[in-house]
């Protein structure tokens, strides 16, 4: 039986907006803090992009005299407006000024490396956590001045422990767990709230190593992970700008559905093909958890309105087949390249070569289909990355011979269609393509993966809005005629 429920909120950028935001957080933190609680924190909004400039002023100045020091002055009184505002006791904004002031010394002292050395991968990670590590600071000290019990705890001691893969690192996950319940275990147990900060980590050497897109959320499930037990139930609380997520991005179809449950299973299916509100990697640390985890996501700027979203790993049933599709998600600018050849056939490994080739180079496969007659295969890239990746495969020795071609279609999109019972269901695909066909739209190409999930089909850019319109007439608001909806 769960005997105790702990609460893991992450506070974004878009809550550390103003000033205001930190009271408005208040309210949020009055209600829940006499339950154990952590908060992760994103940097404070627009640091880490000013950040990011200040590293690039370093490396090249351009016509901006004392451009380095113009993004550091502007760093340093973003924080301190918020201090001045905020703090009145002296001798605490005295101390919180310091601890600024300290770090903008650490700022200094980085740019000579960069100087020296240029915006290295090291570099870069150690540069852009300082939001971070500045903002959980900040906010520790801002609620302890409210009368809260609140302790600071940096992610890079002893605590996140990662891989080297700076820019994208991932955690050492059983490192992690026995660092997060040594670190959070006794604040819990006393009730005082453990501030974290989000987005980055260290590895075994020491070095800074930041999370990639989506970080903060990552930080916030491995925390929530890590003090996931038979007896601990964790809820992962994800405060956003918005009430959850959608059935559709509502730039396409006005007033869309809020999903109210999700299952983990779907929800990494959404974000994975555009849905941005949460990075896959942060649903796959929750999902670890199983039954003793859950995730909210829920608007800060109305706390306690009914209208949010809940993720478990239970699956929600429909009791209609135009219901089977709970959201629709697309990626709106793709290039698909098609490599054929009818010896494709009897060469081994051909598959293995195109991706290892356009992995070499960094470049992310956002989907893969194969023809039945196995004489060609397709997959999709980002657009910015399309005519590299077709011209790596010309270059090559092995696909630029006579044998294979290689195209590209550049003005193309994704549409993916998303529900955890299209499983059980047979004749779902079909009904989608006769309701796609019906309307004049022409499927280029169609994947499905191995979790069967979600239906992801290519099509042409300006039939996007069409399709999407169509789709969500048909299988989210329920409009197809009732002897086929019913199965």
């Amino acid at each position: 039986m769960l005997k105790l429920q702990t609460n893991v909120f992450k506070f974004g950028g878009s809550c550390f907006k103003t000033e205001q935001s930190f009271n408005q957080s208040l309210k949020i933190v009055e209600k829940y803090h006499n339950e154990p609680l952590a908060i992760v924190c994103s940097a404070l909004y627009g640091v880490t992009d000013k950040l990011i400039e200040y590293g690039n002023s370093v490396v090249n100045p351009g016509d901006i005299e004392d451009a380095p020091d113009i993004f550091l002055s502007e760093i340093k009184d973003k924080h301190m407006k918020f201090i001045d505002t905020l703090i009145q006791d002296d001798d605490l904004h005295k101390e919180m000024e310091t601890f600024i002031q300290e770090k903008i010394d650490d700022l200094m002292d980085l740019r000579n490396h960069i100087e020296q050395e240029g915006l290295t991968p090291e570099n870069h990670d150690y540069l852009v956590s300082f939001g971070e590590r500045i903002s959980g600071f900040l906010y520790t000290e801002y609620l302890k001045s409210e009368g809260f019990q609140a302790q600071f705890i940096p992610s890079d001691e002893d605590f996140l422990i990662t891989d080297s893969n700076f820019g994208n690192a991932l955690p050492k996950l059983n490192v992690c767990k026995k660092n997060i319940i040594k670190k959070l275990n006794p604040n819990l147990e006393e009730k005082k709230i453990s501030i974290i900060p989000g987005f980055y980590g260290k590895n075994k050497k020491g070095q800074v190593t930041t999370l990639g897109r989506g970080g903060s959320d990552f930080t916030a499930t491995i925390v929530g992970w890590a003090l996931s037990e038979e007896d601990n139930f964790v809820n992962c609380i994800f405060w956003k700008d918005v009430n959850g997520i959608l059935t559709v991005d509502p730039q396409y179809v006005k007033n869309p559905k809020l999903l109210k449950k999700i299952s983990i299973k779907e929800a990494k299916e959404l974000t994975f093909f555009g849905t941005k509100i949460l990075h896959p990697k942060c649903l796959n640390t929750a999902e670890k958890g199983g039954d003793h985890i859950k995730i909210e996501i829920r608007n800060f700027n109305d706390p306690f309105s009914e209208e949010f979203t809940t993720i478990t790993k239970k699956a929600f049933h429909p009791d209609r087949s135009d219901k089977i599709i709970k959201a629709i998600t697309t990626l709106n600018d793709i290039a698909m390249i098609t490599v054929q050849s009818d010896a494709m056939v009897d060469l081994p490994g051909t598959a293995a070569k195109i991706f290892s080739i356009i992995a070499e180079y960094n470049i992310n496969i956002i989907f893969i289909t194969q023809g039945s007659s196995e004489n060609n295969i397709s997959f999709g890239v980002y657009a910015q990355d399309g005519l590299k990746a077709k011209k790596l495969l010309e270059k090559n020795k092995y696909f630029g011979s006579n044998w294979f071609k290689v195209k590209i279609e550049m003005e193309a999109a994704l549409l993916s269609v998303v529900g955890a019972q299209m499983v059980h269901k047979p004749g779902v695909a079909g009904l989608l393509f006769t309701t796609l066909g019906n309307a004049g739209i022409n499927i280029r190409a169609i994947s499905q993966g191995s979790s069967e999930m979600n239906i992801t089909m290519v099509i042409s850019r300006d039939s996007l809005e069409r399709a999407i319109k169509v789709c969500y007439s048909s299988f989210i608001e329920g409009n197809l005629p009732t002897k086929i909806a019913k199965w």
